[in-house]
């Protein structure tokens, strides 16, 4: 029966052994990204959870990075549009080295956590519905879905940054700050739709296997 067929199913490539390990990281990367339906119909749910971990923190911390990153250019630019804010642009650069790597460990750790949180709501609703889906094999089928967060990530840094060199180029007048407020605010509702969706389906079809 190909709902109970865990025998239908096999470690992503990048728990398999063999070539480069860069060569199966971006692979498997592709994979999920683009195909996450086939991926995770094919996913092996009971293996250890040391490689997907691994996985899981590297796109965490490359979207960390990036999200930091705008959220910091996003700060500067907030501080010395208020009253308050006087920021001498030759400090700038000093600004962005102190606050990007405390934005970065604020996103990783907001996320990591969220994460948790949702896997542990996950494994009690499907417990609830009868289905077979433990803690681990949720938090698994999870450190795969981080690679969800690196097109927000990027979407959101190429936001932020390039509008930050518009203005500098004078590609972009003082009164472009409110399409500018506009635009990330809509992109952080459809990053959420978005998450959300691959979120689902990752457990979908993890449930599928697991029932």
């Amino acid at each position: 029966m190909e709902s109970a067929g865990e025998h239908l199913r096999a470690p992503p490539l990048w728990e398999r052994g063999g070539g480069s390990a860069v060569g199966r990281f971006l692979r498997t990367s592709v994979e999920v990204l683009f195909r996450p339906t086939r991926f995770y119909r094919n996913f092996a749910t009971r293996q250890p959870a040391g490689a997907s971990r691994w996985f899981g923190r590297v796109h965490l911390g490359l979207a960390s990075v990036l999200i930091g990153a705008a959220a910091a250019v996003h700060f500067l630019w907030m501080w010395r549009m208020t009253p308050l804010g006087v920021w001498p642009s030759r400090d700038l650069g000093v600004g962005m080295l102190a606050l990007v790597p405390v934005m970065s460990v604020a996103v990783y750790l907001f996320i990591y956590w969220t994460t948790r949180l949702a896997a542990r709501l996950t494994n009690w609703e499907a417990t609830y519905w009868g289905l077979r889906l433990p803690l681990g094999v949720v938090l698994r089928g999870l450190d795969y879905h981080t690679v969800h967060y690196l097109p927000v990530a990027v979407v959101a840094a190429g936001t932020v940054i390039g509008y930050q060199v518009m203005l500098g180029r004078g590609m972009a007048g003082p009164f472009s700050a409110q399409k500018y407020l506009y635009v990330l605010s809509g992109e952080i509702v459809l990053s959420a739709g978005y998450l959300f969706q691959t979120y689902w389906i990752g457990m979908r079809n993890m449930m599928y296997a697991n029932r």
